[in-house]
């Protein structure tokens, strides 16, 4: 599969020391600021692992959707 629709990294820094997680994270800045990029999906209990170019996350702290009204979505694009 060399051109995929999403790109699905499911806890991809457990296991890794600093050096390489902070490594990951820089690859993964490359992915979510590309515009030829699919369309990722990072899962992940550290924080520091979303990285910062991200334009949408959302947190969960009890593994359950939130209803629309309590999103906890938050959006980094400038309008």
């Amino acid at each position: 599969m060399t051109d995929p629709e999403l790109l699905l990294l499911d806890e991809p820094g457990a296991g890794l020391d600093l050096a390489y997680r902070e490594a990951l994270v820089a690859r993964t800045a490359g992915l979510v600021t590309s515009d030829s990029s699919p369309a990722t999906v990072l899962v992940t209990h550290h924080l520091e692992e979303i990285p910062r170019a991200s334009p949408t996350f959302s947190c969960s702290a009890t593994g359950r959707r939130s209803p629309p009204e309590r999103s906890a979505i938050r959006s980094r694009r400038r309008t």
